[in-house]
């Protein structure tokens, strides 16, 4: 089965990057993805943006904190995952979908005086990070999280995987 998802947009905030109690480090934040079209009847032209919620573990993670901020133009591409949590207080089960990123690339213009790593094609990836495999479950974010069953290995080649 394939579960990916791709993504451009912009950071709506600087990543923060977290450790887990496992010991295991997290970045959350959201891109903003913008939608373009036209109004048939007006002929005026729209737009729409829709806030995509994207999760980062250890060494993509520890990436984007350095290279990214508020603003930046980014590629990420990634699973989709849904996990639930007790709210606080009321105790009532919730659910969060969000993309666990597996790849990663700054896009747009580099900042002036910002010394990027980049790859022949001028783009920063993840693959130059070299990752360490996420864990399983996702560890709870100061002890409130619990995530679904399930594995993220952000270092295998899916080519091996392909059916033809």
């Amino acid at each position: 089965m394939i579960n990916k998802c791709t993504f451009i947009g912009n950071l709506g905030k600087d990543p923060e990057l977290k450790q887990t109690e496992a010991g295991h480090k997290v970045t959350s934040f959201s891109i903003a993805c913008t939608r373009r079209y036209k109004n048939k009847q007006t002929g005026e032209t729209k737009e729409e943006t829709e806030w995509v919620p994207i999760v980062a573990w250890d060494a993509l993670a520890e990436m984007i904190c350095k290279y990214a901020h508020k603003g930046s133009q980014v590629y990420i591409e990634g699973e989709f995952r849904t996990r639930s949590y007790e709210a606080e207080g009321s105790g009532e089960k919730r659910y969060v979908s969000e993309i666990w990123a597996k790849d990663f690339k700054m896009l747009g213009r580099k900042p002036e005086g910002a010394p990027l790593p980049s790859s022949p094609d001028g783009t920063l990836t993840a693959a130059q990070a070299a990752p360490a495999q996420a864990p399983t479950q996702a560890p709870a974010v100061q002890g409130k999280v619990q995530a679904q069953q399930g594995t993220l290995d952000m270092g295998q080649d899916d080519k091996d995987d392909l059916p033809f």
